[in-house]
């Protein structure tokens, strides 16, 4: 009787052995995969950065104002282009506080004065102002 309850002790310990390293190569897994979820998060977090810097830059870049209307009209003479409004009837110099007023998405761009007349629009006394 002592025999048996011997092997069934054995028997108990060999059964707890293999759920122990059972367990051991769950947890080594766990381990690694969690290793892979904080690689994946940190290059995440890398991608993450470079893309707001990206979109700083790009705030930066659309936030200065562009003039592409400057052009020559005479020779020695630089003017800042035009501007009208859709739906006004006369047409600015860019820098002209009326000019500065119009909405940009009813905002119409002229490279010369003469465009700008052949459209029908009449030009403001800015433009006549020397």
């Amino acid at each position: 009787m002592l025999k048996t309850i011997e092997k069934n002790t054995i028997y108990s310990f060999d059964l707890a052995k293999k759920d122990i390293r059972k367990l051991q190569e769950e947890t080594d897994e766990l381990r690694r995969t969690q290793q892979r979820i904080i690689d994946m998060l940190d290059d995440l977090k890398t991608s993450d950065v470079q893309l707001y810097k990206k979109i700083n830059e790009l705030n930066i870049k659309m936030s200065k104002p562009v003039d592409k209307t400057t052009v020559i009209v005479r020779e020695g003479e630089i003017a800042t282009g035009f501007v009208a409004s859709k739906t006004g009837k006369s047409f600015h110099k860019t820098n002209c506080p009326f000019a500065q007023n119009i909405n940009p998405k009813n905002k119409l761009t002229y490279k010369s004065k003469m465009k700008a007349l052949n459209k029908g629009f009449k030009a403001c006394k800015c433009i006549n102002k020397k």
